[in-house]
């Protein structure tokens, strides 16, 4: 995280607990306030969903800060409760569909909120052919790793590859948000999760494209073995010498150890 993001999610934290202390009982308001002077609860929009979301009550304390391909983008707290327990989520790049808020701008920066609290209806996503591309929720409830218990992704606007979105994971152990130490968030694959990755629930495969221009992509497929998603197939483009094709190389993946199943040439 750098400085910026990390002033501006210390300010958001000061506000939202503004906000949760102003419903609970009357504070000086002037102390913490005082803690961080930029920040103002004008600049914070509290986002109520409507319904339960796989079973909890979700609840988004947002700044947003630009307008971006339509969508309102900022850092945000998103807090996740149910009967047992409750956790919260950061995301530097929550987005709304800009029209879903009453915010003031100054081109595409947003310079000040109208209406601090918006309640929304989640719109459960589905997965188009399978692709990540058209998910349109700042988050949802996907089971990456076949084990029947559903991941927590948090879509980061823009922040994938070719300005698609990319998805912090985060893993549920019985509905409880796992401790650090078990966490994936940073692990392979799911560190790579973003709008270009492909889900098979049939065969328990999880494909991560990595886009490396005209003649440089590499597609990996990871396989359900031994309870762990590991890699058993990679095709690979490379250029072929100084000519105008380009080569697609298939290869098994054992052990880390590539084969060669397939070889060939494709016009670029």
């Amino acid at each position: 995280m750098n400085i910026m993001n990390a002033k501006i999610l210390t300010s958001l934290l000061i506000t939202a607990l503004l906000i949760v202390s102003c419903n609970g009982k009357i504070i000086n308001t002037d102390i913490i306030r005082n803690l961080h002077n930029e920040n103002t609860e004008s600049d914070i929009v509290q986002v109520n969903y409507n319904q339960k979301v796989h079973g909890y009550h979700v609840t988004v304390v947002w700044k947003p800060i630009l307008i971006k391909s339509g969508n309102a983008v900022g850092p945000a707290m998103l807090e996740f409760k149910n009967d047992s327990t409750v956790f919260t989520l950061t995301n530097n790049h929550f987005s709304l569909p800009a029209t879903l808020v009453d915010v003031e701008t100054d081109e595409n920066n947003i310079i000040g909120v109208k209406t601090n609290q918006i309640a929304i209806d989640y719109k459960k996503p589905t997965i188009q052919n399978k692709l990540f591309e058209m998910i349109a929720v700042p988050f949802l409830f996907v089971d990456l790793d076949f084990d029947g218990e559903k991941e927590i992704l948090l879509t980061k606007s823009g922040q994938g590859q070719r300005f698609g979105d990319a998805y912090d994971v985060y893993a549920l152990d019985a509905g409880i948000l796992s401790p650090d130490f078990y966490q994936i968030t940073n692990k392979e694959p799911y560190n790579q999760i973003d709008h270009k990755t492909k889900l098979n629930k049939e065969k328990k495969e999880l494909t991560i494209y990595s886009a490396g221009g005209a003649c440089g992509s590499t597609e990996q497929t990871y396989s359900l073995v031994n309870g762990a998603l590991t890699v058993m197939k990679r095709i690979r483009m490379e250029p072929a010498g100084n000519s105008s094709k380009c080569f697609e190389l298939t290869y098994s993946v054992e052990n880390g150890l590539e084969t060669l199943l397939s070889k060939r040439d494709i016009p670029m």
